[in-house]
């Protein structure tokens, strides 16, 4: 990380109305690396955009002037795969499940609103990140803390993540580019130390 971009972690903040996302990253038909190269240009994606029926805000439109019925099976299902994204705004995160590889984590700070651009064979679902803020660790690192890391397990397309304030903690962490160690029973017992010790 650059020095700009390490000042810019020490103050951040993870506000009351932010979300932090995860979602599930490409497979062997659309290869997580691929998602990562397109977070480091400022670029996040999402999947099931495989047809030009899935711009989620046509379908959105659509509805709003009639109601569900109005629309085919196939955008029915679209939407209900990737409405959410119409929520995501700047100041949230997301944070990618095995991406690049099984058990490794990356996450970005959102700096704008869904988009749709229809120009590859799918995750054409978009939205603006922080290319600067970008960075991928392991889960299974002592740095994430046990509720936490709870969370980074593949639970479906997407869930949100209401580990908040150990997110930030982790942000925190990469800011001063921490050195990656193993989880283990010590690792633990010094995260629990270190969350009860200000209460003693």
């Amino acid at each position: 990380m650059t020095d700009v971009a390490i000042a810019t972690h020490k103050k951040e903040i993870i506000s009351n109305d932010s979300t932090i996302y995860a979602l599930k990253a490409g497979n062997e038909d659309f290869l997580p690396s691929r998602i990562l190269e397109s977070l480091k240009k400022g670029e996040g994606r999402f999947g099931w955009s495989y047809d030009k029926a899935s711009n989620i805000n046509e379908i959105k439109a659509k509805l709003d002037e009639s109601n569900w019925a109005s629309l085919s099976k196939e955008e029915q299902g679209f939407y209900e795969k990737a409405a959410f994204m119409l929520n995501i705004k700047a100041g949230d995160w997301v944070v990618y499940i095995n991406m690049p590889t099984y058990g490794r984590c990356v996450a970005a700070k959102v700096t704008g609103s869904y988009f749709w651009r229809f120009d590859e064979e799918d995750f054409n679902h978009r939205f603006p990140v922080d290319a600067s803020s970008v960075f991928e660790f392991d889960r299974n690192d002592a740095k994430v803390f046990p509720k936490l890391r709870a969370r980074l397990k593949l639970q479906g397309r997407w869930w949100t993540i209401y580990a908040k304030e150990e997110f930030s903690k982790l942000i925190e962490a990469q800011a001063v580019c921490f050195v990656a160690s193993p989880y283990t029973a010590k690792t633990n017992f010094n995260f629990l130390a270190s969350e009860i010790r200000p209460h003693l």
